[in-house]
């Protein structure tokens, strides 16, 4: 069986009604990392760093800007900083956050062999 790559989640909360935002699952390197990061509060260097990753994780979205014209998605030059709000930037790092604590809770979970 295939492994899982991504996951599309509903980002109503931030976007408004019928968005979503689908993402890369990170891998181990990156969720540390992210980790790390999040724990660093006041440093902007780890802010940044944070929303590279971010923006690495994202494949697509149907997000809108102000002016509820389609924004472009992060990548190729296109920094997540330039295109998201604090609020959004926030779910996204949220949204990581909760997949790897499900991952380790269902990991628990398992039998051993």
């Amino acid at each position: 069986m295939a492994r899982k790559k991504a996951k599309k989640y509903p980002s109503d909360e931030v976007q408004g009604e019928g968005t979503w935002v689908e993402m890369r699952r990170p891998k181990i390197g990156q969720l540390k990392r992210l980790m790390k990061l999040q724990t660093e509060e006041g440093n902007l260097e780890a802010f940044d760093g944070a929303t590279d990753l971010l923006g690495e994780l994202i494949i697509d979205w149907n997000w809108t800007d102000d002016d509820d014209k389609p924004l472009a998605k992060p990548g190729n030059g296109v920094s997540l900083d330039d295109l998201a709000t604090d609020d959004e930037i926030f779910f996204l790092s949220n949204l990581i956050g909760e997949e790897a604590q499900k991952a380790r809770m269902d990991a628990k979970k398992k039998p051993t062999d």
